[in-house]
């Protein structure tokens, strides 16, 4: 669906870098366990906050800092 609309997810970012790579491989995307790098890059241009919920208004806030659209969950 996500590719049927012509998006792409640039990265996948979980505490847990194997989880972050099952995400990212279907869509050829960066896998990592840091924030930072997944909004340092310019082809991500908004954010799907899925993390839990105390971690929400921090993970929203730095989409946002970054410049990026941000959907929390």
């Amino acid at each position: 669906m996500i590719q049927r609309r012509g998006l792409r997810p640039g990265a996948a970012v979980d505490a847990k870098l194997e989880a972050a790579q099952r995400a990212a491989a279907p869509f050829g995307a960066v896998a990592t366990t840091d924030l930072a790098p997944a909004l340092a890059m310019p082809e991500v241009e908004a954010v799907l906050v899925c993390s839990p919920n105390d971690a929400h208004v921090e993970h929203t806030l730095a989409g946002i800092g970054a410049g990026k659209h941000a959907l929390v969950e």
